[in-house]
């Protein structure tokens, strides 16, 4: 072996197989082998200066110690939390009324109202009974005013004079001052009454049930 050949390492340096062996080329992959360059040691620091003997010497007692530096005050609470917002409630809504159903309602009641007030004021009228009526009578037919007494019971005609009376066109009753008339005007078509010698004021009351 020569001289120039160096001495191999324990691996290959290209394909890391061991060499027992150096060899210059490596017997399984055929790469050079390099040798490692030595490094040169590396001198250790020098060691620190000493401290200078103003430093070791103890500070004068007139000169007062710095003061400590201020502490801080206690420390703060730490921040609440945000509250959660509020779950959200869920409630029941009501339909919408409609319109027209409120309207129908309302015309329902007032028509109510209306009849029940007809009804009262017809009660009320047929309990009122019409004062008297005096009409003067000639020799000629004088037609009777049924349509004021239609609500009334009777009728009773009396007469300061003799006088006749025509019932619906067609009956013809004598009427005396001392006997007079009764009739119901609910149940005639007309009345006439005509005096027999000038005129006679004829009385017409009213009666109820």
């Amino acid at each position: 072996m020569t001289a120039d050949i160096p001495t191999a390492p324990s691996r290959c340096s290209a394909c890391d197989r061991g060499l027992h062996v150096p060899v210059r080329f490596c017997p399984f992959c055929g790469a050079e082998q390099r040798r490692p360059k030595a490094q040169s040691p590396i001198p250790p620091s020098p060691p620190p200066p000493p401290p200078p003997p103003e430093a070791l010497k103890a500070p004068p007692a007139d000169i007062a110690p710095e003061p400590a530096p201020p502490q801080e005050g206690p420390p703060q609470p730490p921040a609440k939390p945000a509250p959660a917002p509020p779950k959200p409630v869920w409630t029941v809504r009501r339909a919408p009324r409609r319109p027209g159903r409120l309207a129908r309602v309302r015309q329902a009641v007032l028509a109510l109202a209306a009849i029940i007030g007809l009804a009262a004021l017809a009660l009320a009228r047929r309990d009122v009974v019409p004062a008297p009526i005096r009409i003067e009578v000639g020799a000629a037919w004088t037609p009777v005013p049924l349509k004021s007494f239609r609500n009334v019971a009777s009728l009773r005609i009396t007469a300061e004079g003799v006088v006749s009376l025509r019932i619906d066109g067609e009956r013809v009753q004598r009427v005396s001052p001392s006997s007079g008339a009764t009739v119901r005007p609910k149940t005639l078509r007309n009345l006439e009454l005509r005096a027999g010698r000038g005129p006679v004021t004829v009385t017409l009351t009213p009666r109820g049930e």
